[in-house]
């Protein structure tokens, strides 16, 4: 009993850790995309935070590409023509489908380009790692394949050989999407105590000690963000803060502004 619950608390720990580094790996390409200083920025960042951000991108892909590679599994395990890694292969197919999706829907338009997505460093990095997603799908399926035979191999060990694939798949292609996307930020306005005045800008962060604020809310042509501001807590007598809106969207940054009470200047 007291094994089994010590491989249960290490499993657990195990996946906090890697859920948390994938967060921190999450916030540093969006605040990389943004023109953010990344590295300083996500280390004064909550683990709480990083560990529900890592869990937000990747859950549902997980979920996803697991329900994908077990159905694959499991009409290849029907028919005896076709491999054990047969899951595998669809997980793979599946990342090249969406991925020509995105590529198609970026040539038929190519306004998307710069607005809903970017074009810069991170991107094109993100879009090789789904490439290689597929790659290493097929030669991990070669593998399977060697392993379990093709003949007369157990659905269920199959099924679990294939899920390292379809976590590295899903973790991929959501940090893919990160780093693809235009950088998405919700307005804010900071009401100070005293006469400290206002600070308006795009929410980044918080710290127990301080409001991380990206200033540049009015200024619609610049697609990041210009500055970092630290408010302190201490200092803060209300916040208003709205719907996350892309940088690369000027129209809907001057709504947004707006609905934080923020009078750009025409």
């Amino acid at each position: 009993m007291t094994e089994t619950l010590l491989q249960f608390a290490g499993a657990a720990g195990a996946t906090l850790l890697v859920l948390y580094l994938f967060g921190g790996l999450v916030m540093w390409v969006r605040f990389h995309a943004a023109g953010i200083p990344a590295d300083q920025t996500v280390a004064v960042l909550p683990r709480e935070l990083l560990v529900v951000v890592g869990l937000r991108t990747v859950v549902v892909e997980i979920v996803v590409f697991a329900l994908v590679a077990a159905a694959g599994t499991a009409i290849a395990s029907r028919r005896v023509a076709l491999p054990p890694a047969t899951g595998i292969v669809a997980t793979a197919g599946f990342v090249a489908v969406l991925a020509l999706a995105a590529l198609l829907d970026v040539l038929l338009d190519k306004s998307m380009l710069g607005h809903r997505l970017t074009g810069g460093g991170v991107a094109r990095v993100a879009g090789l790692a789904v490439a290689a997603v597929v790659v290493t799908g097929w030669f991990y399926g070669r593998w399977l394949n060697r392993r379990l035979g093709r003949e007369e191999w157990p659905f269920q060990r199959a099924l679990w050989l294939s899920m390292p694939m379809v976590v590295v798949s899903a973790a991929t292609l959501g940090l893919a999407w990160e780093g693809a996307k235009g950088p998405i930020f919700p307005p804010v306005k900071i009401v100070r105590t005293g006469k400290a005045g206002l600070v308006e800008g795009f929410f980044v962060g918080e710290t127990s000690s301080e409001i991380l604020v990206g200033t540049g809310l009015c200024d619609e042509d610049d697609p990041r963000i210009q500055n970092l501001v630290a408010v302190p807590r201490d200092e803060v007598a209300a916040v208003v803060m709205s719907r996350s809106v892309r940088l690369t969207d000027p129209d809907r940054r001057r709504a947004a502004a707006a609905s934080v009470g923020v009078d750009c200047p025409s």
